[in-house]
């Protein structure tokens, strides 16, 4: 099982407000993910965010019960987009598939605070005609100053090498 730590709006928007207790990462390279509602007209996005490497990446939001579905297929992308070996990330991106992910509240204010800044950027990269997947890899080459000022993208990029 993998932990998706949801804004108190993104659990009320996936009719998951009865929090679960986070459980164990079985496997998985990157671990526990934090997620968003970014509202974006004419869309909202859901803006996720690895807890242990910042990468980020967005898909849309809309109808509600996608954002479960589509979000390992998303990572699959983002991870062969920053150099991931397919089969790696094919693999690491089933780890987000809806019977393996439990919903739990958020539980650091450093990540949120991450998310914060990447809203602001994807905004930036919408606003200059960048598609949500476009945006993400541009977000994930952003240094970041929780990892030292490194960039998710190579975070990320070194823990597939191990």
């Amino acid at each position: 099982m993998l932990t998706l730590r949801c804004t108190a709006k993104l659990r009320k928007r996936l009719h998951r407000v009865d929090d679960l207790p986070p459980s164990p990462s079985d496997g998985s390279v990157l671990g526990e993910w934090y997620a968003d509602l970014v509202f974006r007209r004419p869309r909202q996005l859901a803006l996720f965010v690895n807890a242990r490497t910042l990468l980020p990446f967005v898909i849309p939001a809309s109808p509600a019960p996608g954002i479960l579905l589509w979000m390992g297929d998303e990572l699959e992308r983002i991870l062969v987009g920053i150099g991931v070996d397919p089969a790696r990330a094919s693999k690491e991106a089933a780890y987000l598939h809806p019977s393996n992910v439990t919903i739990a509240p958020t539980a650091s204010r450093q990540i949120l605070g991450s998310m914060t800044d990447f809203k602001h950027l994807l905004h930036i990269h919408l606003d200059a005609g960048d598609s949500p997947h476009e945006a993400s890899l541009r977000m994930a080459d952003a240094p970041c100053s929780p990892l030292g000022m490194d960039r998710p993208r190579d975070v990320a990029l070194s823990l597939f090498r191990k």
